[in-house]
């Protein structure tokens, strides 16, 4: 990550309520932006999406296309312990299809 790409998402974070005045950014936030025409939900990560997501989200296929960007960031563990992780990049937008979760599945 450069400096001023940096600088981009600590203002996109600001400008949703995800940042703080010190430079901080609260990981995994995103907006919906609405839903395309095949009923899809479009979207926009505002902040890295890494650990939160993966720990969270139960999906049957995703397949980002060759040329999507990722970054490498840290993100405390539940013992606060820095791990490094592959996220999205804030401006990323996703479209996903949403079902109702089994029962049982989801606590």
């Amino acid at each position: 990550m450069t400096r001023p790409e940096g600088e981009t998402w600590r203002v996109l974070a600001r400008g949703h309520g995800f940042g703080s005045d010190e430079g901080r950014i609260a990981l995994g936030r995103f907006i919906v932006e609405g839903r395309d025409g095949d009923g899809a939900v479009v979207f926009c990560v505002v902040t890295p999406i890494a650990r939160t997501m993966a720990a969270t989200t139960v999906c049957d296929d995703i397949v980002l296309p060759a040329g999507s960007d990722t970054v490498e960031i840290s993100a405390p563990d539940a013992r606060s312990n820095p791990v490094r992780c592959e996220a999205l990049p804030p401006g990323t937008r996703v479209r996903a299809r949403l079902r109702a979760a089994e029962r049982g599945l989801l606590h």
